[in-house]
């Protein structure tokens, strides 16, 4: 005989004979599922924590915990005098580099090449009148090449004035380009002393207080969508291979403890995190709490397999050899099926209603 089994049946005799009646249970016919375990916390949709993009002193928050807040709302105003005045700069540098405040040497340059037009269509006049003369027998050689020189030379100047008008309205466009960049960034950067929502949602903790430092990798408070919330579950390595999107959810919270609600996996999320060795999965409420907060701790069963109507009985009725003792002190070899935190399927060797003694 099994010396375990002796010994299972030498301490349920020892407390018979105490006078204490043994705990039995009787074989019930009910569901049992097969099930992943996964642990994690309720999130809210778009929870996210809200973060600055420039470093400064909190002047004021606008906003106070469990506010309701709006996309592009303003949350809080930081305090810092770099970006206001490096935007009053770039607006100076960008209005003097702008062309209504070169238009003086603008138009100087175009009165400069209005009159070089002007001498050369005077020179090519004279240059002309002097050549029908020369073709005519008239005048001397050296007074057609002064007239042809003339004109050469106002070719010239013409088109030097041209080069340096040209040269100008270049220099001025771009120092205007410039400057409206540099002042769109300035007014950028003295814009972000304004830390805006990103989504429509309610303020769920404020983290910082008025007056301190902070920088860009500072958490400021915690936002989200207080309509519609997920479930951030972590699984186990050695069974992230057996889940899959689609898959139904038991879902426990420490809030209800008496209740159990439904959920849906979503998505798992393709790395592990090699600190906990567990994957990120999602999930969303199906049947939801009527009341929920970020970060409330869920047990979750992500249910594998299901079973109606098989015989079950409690793990602790069978022994690690497969075997079950029955209320009148035989044992018997069971066959068994599906098993749970809390249950196992009988397949074979009992029948239900059969009275089983707990070890």
């Amino acid at each position: 005989m099994n010396r375990s089994f002796c010994l299972f049946c030498a301490i349920t005799l020892a407390a018979a004979s105490c006078g204490k009646k043994p705990e039995s249970i009787s074989v019930q016919t009910e569901s049992i599922t097969r099930a992943v375990y996964a642990s994690g916390i309720v999130k809210s949709a778009g929870q996210y924590q809200v973060f600055s993009n420039t470093a400064g002193l909190i002047s004021q928050w606008y906003v106070k915990e469990g506010d309701s807040i709006r996309e592009g709302q303003p949350l809080l105003l930081l305090a810092n005098d770099a970006p206001r005045l490096n935007a009053e700069l770039a607006r100076i540098n960008a209005e003097s580099s702008s062309a209504s405040a070169n238009a003086a040497r603008l138009d100087d340059l175009r009165n400069q090449v209005a009159l070089a037009r002007l001498r050369l269509s005077n020179d090519s006049l004279m240059l002309a009148r002097q050549q029908r003369l020369w073709n005519q027998q008239i005048g001397t050689q050296a007074e057609l090449d002064t007239r042809q020189l003339a004109c050469d030379q106002s070719r010239k100047s013409l088109a030097a004035a041209l080069a340096r008008l040209q040269d100008l309205q270049k220099q001025t466009a771009f120092a205007e380009a410039r400057g409206n960049a540099s002042l769109a960034l300035s007014r950028s950067a003295e814009s972000d002393l304004v830390v805006k929502s990103k989504v429509n949602g309610r303020v769920f903790s404020i983290l910082r207080e008025p007056g301190e430092f902070i920088s860009t990798q500072t958490p400021l408070a915690v936002a989200g969508d207080n309509s519609d919330w997920i479930l951030e579950l972590q699984i186990d390595e050695y069974d992230v291979v057996k889940v899959r999107p689609g898959m139904d959810i038991a879902v426990r919270l420490d809030s209800y403890k008496d209740s159990v609600f439904k959920a849906q996996l979503r998505k798992v999320y393709p790395i592990m995190n090699e600190r906990s060795r567990t994957f990120t999965a999602e999930a969303v409420f199906v049947q939801a709490p009527p009341l929920l907060y970020p970060n409330l701790n869920v047990e979750a069963n992500i249910v594998l397999e299901k079973r109606d109507k098989v015989l079950t009985i409690p793990r602790e009725y069978l022994s690690e050899q497969g075997e079950v003792l029955k209320e009148d002190g035989s044992r018997v070899k069971v066959q068994t099926g599906l098993m749970d935190y809390r249950k196992v399927e009988i397949v074979s060797g009992l029948k239900e209603g059969d009275k089983l003694i707990r070890p």
